[in-house]
């Protein structure tokens, strides 16, 4: 009867940036996570045959067609402790286990590359030989050098000649050491987008290196030496065919990206609209190995039923070591116009994938929405009043006297001015004014000390009212209730967030954890689809519980940044 519930794990991989590696020379171990690991990562089973440097992680979301998925990554800067097939023993992260791998250690590693025995040397590669017109090719720049160096300089941005291309340095220089046939050096790497803008061949330019050093002044040795000498160096030039466009891409413009997505998102759910009440629709456009300015505006969506106002698009490039991520961002207001059921089109961008060599399409399916008339639209006039007096209410010119019998008004007045007022009506007159005078500062004070005792009351009430709230998120998502849930997200991010009001539980993502984003992305995705069959709303009660723990701890936010381990 004891039976343990099968629990699907987190699959966490380990990978070396070479192997085989050199001893004496350190390498990149990559630990990648495809989902929330269980705890922090204990990486001492390494320790018995490496030695760890330097570590850092990095965190990454996404959502793609509709699906949501994430991925977590520990860098490990190592160096072997001994020769051989080395295993990399499983690193536990709480519960979860990382798979099993080995790595091969020589004692040095023969490249066959003249030139090692110089002291300041270039070497330059590039991920495609031939690539595609307008597509990202990856230039990777290594300065190798065993002495030290003043005044150095390196050639920016290397030079193209043959094809025009659009050339941008990415990500920052990456600093390590490693051994070329039994002599340390120490490496810098340098990494540039190129974008060819036509076919045919492209040839990059050698980079030049220039600098001084003293004679005998190692970079690992004694730090008075000689009298600096001016030294240089350069690379071999490198030389592209670029490939046109393939016949089989049809689209109307071309995209040849290593990845591309396409996601929606709305300001209200359920999709059913009132008439004259507006509504936000937002597309964004993610492609990876483009920049945003090579990305297409979305197709028009022509139709009478709604007054559609767009705002301007918003591009930004997101420039990583491994590449560009280019982004667009168009939101695009409506207000529907009439009742009835509407279909909005299909989204299908053509693009043309540089790792399979293929035709594809981003997409966004066609999706049914429906617009029904509002409580006011049903009858407008039924709000309205119109004011008709019993009575006609002309400006009468007479003043009625004693009696009955009425006068002209004038000579009313003038009868009124010729019988002064007796002095203790003026009396009283002035006394009455400063009783309320005394009575206006009084009320004047009263407020203001009711105000400052009502300060504290506030607080209280509205941390009241949070804790509220809270407890109504959480019954709402162990009730599995999508709806409810997103509702009172968004009342807890107006709460949070008093300056800057979220209109989307999309923006509360973007200010939250990443366990929480990750949630309320699959929440987001449940809403759209129209159901709840695969929502589990304990999980995204826990996530916003931790968030919860988090902000009560007050973290430092600003760590500052490492200063980099080398600079030319």
């Amino acid at each position: 009867m004891l039976v343990a519930p099968v629990v699907s794990a987190v699959n966490i991989t380990v990978t070396a940036d070479r192997d085989p590696a050199s001893l004496n020379e350190s390498f990149v171990l990559t630990f990648e996570a495809d989902g929330s690991v269980d705890d922090d990562p204990d990486f001492s089973p390494l320790n018995r045959d490496f030695q760890v440097l330097s570590t850092g992680e990095s965190s990454n979301m996404s959502i793609i067609n509709g699906r949501v998925s994430s991925s977590k990554t520990w860098t490990l800067n190592v160096m072997a402790r001994r020769a051989g097939e080395l295993p990399i023993p499983p690193v536990a992260f709480g519960r979860d286990l990382s798979t099993p791998s080995s790595l091969t250690v020589v004692k040095e590693v023969s490249r066959g590359i003249a030139g090692y025995d110089r002291e300041i040397f270039l070497e330059v590669a590039v991920n495609a030989d031939h690539p595609y017109v307008q597509s990202e090719v990856i230039y990777t720049v290594r300065l190798f050098r065993s002495v030290a160096t003043a005044n150095a300089t390196l050639s920016d941005p290397p030079d193209v000649s043959g094809v025009a291309a659009v050339v941008e340095k990415i990500g920052e220089d990456r600093s390590y050491d490693t051994r070329r046939q039994g002599d340390l050096f120490g490496v810098v790497e340098r990494k540039y987008a190129i974008y060819p803008q036509g076919s045919g061949r492209l040839t990059i330019g050698p980079m030049i290196f220039q600098g001084q050093i003293s004679r005998g002044l190692s970079l690992f040795g004694n730090p008075f030496g000689r009298q600096p000498q001016t030294v240089s160096a350069q690379s071999e030039p490198i030389t592209l065919d670029v490939k046109a466009m393939p016949a089989a891409f049809k689209g109307a413009q071309w995209l040849p990206a290593r990845g591309m997505s396409l996601m929606e998102e709305w300001s209200e759910y359920p999709l059913q609209f009132k008439i004259d009440e507006p509504l936000t629709r937002t597309l964004t456009l993610t492609a990876t190995g483009l920049t945003a300015s090579q990305l297409p505006e979305f197709p028009a969506w022509p139709t009478d039923a709604f007054k559609q106002y767009p705002d301007q698009p918003v591009l930004t490039d997101d420039k990583q070591s491994d590449g560009v991520i280019g982004k667009r961002i168009e939101k695009i207001a409506m207000i529907p116009g009439r009742a009835g059921t509407y279909t909005l089109p299909e989204i299908s961008i053509p693009w043309w994938n540089t790792v399979t060599d293929k035709l594809e399409y981003a997409t966004i399916p066609e999706r049914q929405i429906e617009i029904v008339a509002s409580a006011a639209g049903t009858d407008r006039q039924s709000g309205n009043l119109t004011l008709a007096p019993d009575e006609p209410t002309q400006p009468s010119n007479l003043a009625s006297e004693p009696g009955g019998t009425q006068k002209p008004l004038g000579e009313a007045q003038q009868s009124l001015d010729n019988n002064p007022q007796p002095a203790t009506l003026r009396y009283w007159q002035g006394l009455s004014l400063i009783l309320f005078v005394i009575w206006i500062v009084t009320l004047l004070l009263w407020r203001k000390a009711k105000r400052t005792g009502k300060a504290t009351e506030v607080a209280d009430s509205d941390q009241s009212s949070q804790r509220i709230l809270i407890k109504q998120i959480k019954q709402a998502c162990l009730d599995e209730n999508p709806a409810r849930a997103k509702e009172l997200l968004l009342q807890w991010g107006r709460m949070t967030w008093p300056d800057r009001l979220p209109t989307s539980i999309g923006e509360i993502a973007n200010r939250c954890s990443e366990q929480l984003a990750i949630e309320i992305g699959i929440l987001n995705n449940v809403l759209y689809s129209r159901t709840s069959a695969n929502w589990k709303g304990p999980e995204l009660w826990q996530a916003f519980e931790q968030e919860l723990k988090v902000r009560e701890q007050k973290p430092e936010l600003n760590k500052g940044k490492l200063e980099p381990l080398f600079k030319i």
